[in-house]
């Protein structure tokens, strides 16, 4: 089990985190934006927060990568290098 990786998601902090096991930070990269847009379109959504967790000696604990960089980082970069890998998130029109 050791390194491996899931992405993590809170909708409505405090709440309890959602957790996913994932096979790579791409795969991780393309989780997040799903659950933004998923809380995009719900009204009860007030707040949410999302990273990205290895498994690391015994424990989970946050992902970095070799530059010290975070997933957030790390997909603010991809973007600007490649727009078209993500999919945009939902617009904010009427929310159900």
């Amino acid at each position: 089990m050791q390194n491996q990786l899931r992405t993590w998601w809170v909708t409505n902090p405090p709440a309890a985190a959602e957790h996913k096991l994932v096979g790579s930070v791409a795969e991780a990269l393309l989780e997040l934006r799903r659950l933004a847009n998923h809380d995009l379109a719900r009204a009860s959504v007030q707040a949410n927060a999302g990273g990205l967790e290895i498994f690391d000696e015994g424990e989970w604990v946050e992902w970095f990568n070799e530059d010290g960089d975070d997933v957030c980082v790390v997909r603010d970069r991809l973007i600007a290098n490649m727009p078209d890998f993500l999919p945009p998130y939902v617009a904010e029109a009427p929310r159900s």
